[in-house]
């Protein structure tokens, strides 16, 4: 795939995957069995979804990169200390920061989905499906086990409970 160089992966495809390089700006394709070209030349990445890039550019707006047609869409602003988190069943963008979750949508509006308090704070990867939100939430410093901590899913209510006091990772959408 490469030959040289720390590749981060940002999503894949049918076709191949998307990476980043640290300390260089913007976005790679490299086709299964292919040479890496670069897609973006500028911003940093994050994720891959739905056909297109997300991450933030130099002024920490929050940024959405058509891959079929190069339009980049400004989906509001975020903290210097924030990352894309994953996505609702829309493909809205779910937003970690220092530890709360907050879904963005194309208004720059946020619905918060988890404060981030009490000592728990939301970590790894977030799904949306047709149940809601899923997500990781472990004790202060990352403590598995904590209590309170677990796979929790918030729906569109505004609640987000806790579903399973096991301490595993999101990976995936549940069906």
């Amino acid at each position: 795939m490469t030959t040289s160089g720390a590749w981060q992966l940002i999503g894949t495809t049918d076709t191949g995957v998307y990476a980043w390089q640290p300390n260089t700006p913007g976005a790679w394709f490299v086709p299964f069995g292919g040479q890496p070209r670069q897609a973006i030349d500028h911003g940093s990445w994050e994720r891959y979804a739905n056909g297109a890039l997300w991450g933030t550019d130099s002024s920490r707006h929050l940024l959405r990169h058509d891959l079929n047609s190069g339009a980049e869409t400004t989906w509001g602003s975020v903290l210097s200390v924030s990352s894309v988190a994953g996505f609702d069943a829309l493909g809205e963008p779910v937003i970690y920061t220092g530890g709360a979750l907050d879904l963005h949508h194309a208004d720059g509006s946020t619905t918060p989905v988890w404060p981030g308090t009490n000592g728990l704070s939301a970590s790894g990867y977030v799904f949306g499906d047709s149940h809601g939100i899923w997500f990781e939430v472990d004790g202060s410093s990352g403590l598995v086990g904590a209590p309170g901590s677990g796979i929790y899913l918030w729906n569109a209510r505004g609640r987000a409970r806790r579903i399973s006091p096991e301490p595993v990772h999101v990976m995936g959408i549940c069906s």
